[in-house]
């Protein structure tokens, strides 16, 4: 499939992986066939990475960082610079 505009998904996905650094086997193999590349690496809420940011070029997001919030949340901050 050609594309001819990019795509950035983000959200809370509820599938953890086996590790704070992943997300589950069956999130992954769909980023992966739909030419995604997960940005976010470390656990967003508890031990845990749920809230995901892909992008179908991995040059539109960077300065990926995860934020404790404190009480605001029970999930960190994901904060990413989207480029134009």
């Amino acid at each position: 499939m050609e594309r001819s505009e990019s795509l950035i998904l983000c959200g809370n996905f509820n599938c953890p992986g086996d590790n704070g650094q992943s997300v589950s086997d069956g999130l992954d193999e769909v980023q992966v066939s739909s030419g995604l590349k997960q940005h976010v690496r470390q656990p967003t809420r508890g031990a845990n990475l749920l809230d995901i940011v892909a992008s179908s070029d991995p040059k539109l997001v960077r300065d990926v960082f995860v934020v404790d919030c404190g009480r605001a949340s029970d999930h960190n901050l994901v904060t990413v610079h989207v480029a134009s």
